[in-house]
């Protein structure tokens, strides 16, 4: 199960660079991405409290990790008109893969406290 919320925490991290680096005169490619990240995001914050339940508090607070990924993620200038394409030595993917190595620790290390109890 783990694995499964590491791979969608991996393809929104994708999708989300795709969405970045695609020109907004594509606007039918540009809502398709942008919807699908925003509905990954949802599913991966209803994956995590499945996957540890009791801890969707933590994850879910104003500094956690999946808000943080969240954050970097849709933040910005995401689906606004006046966005352009995002070059690709922007900081903006560096803050991304952060998030993304954040979520994914924070992740594994609460999954293997819980077998430690």
């Amino acid at each position: 199960m783990l694995n499964d919320v590491n791979k969608r925490i991996e393809t929104l991290h994708q999708n989300a660079i795709k969405y970045f680096m695609t020109d907004p005169v594509d606007t039918a490619e540009c809502e398709k991405l942008a919807l699908g990240i925003i509905d990954d995001m949802d599913r991966l914050s209803t994956l995590v409290s499945v996957v540890l339940p009791g801890l969707q508090k933590t994850f879910k607070n104003a500094s956690g990790p999946i808000r943080k990924f969240r954050q970097a993620v849709t933040g910005g200038n995401f689906q606004s008109k006046a966005r352009a394409i995002t070059p690709p030595t922007d900081p903006l993917y560096a803050a991304i893969a952060n998030a993304e190595k954040q979520l994914i620790v924070a992740l594994e290390q609460t999954f293997a406290s819980s077998y430690k109890r």
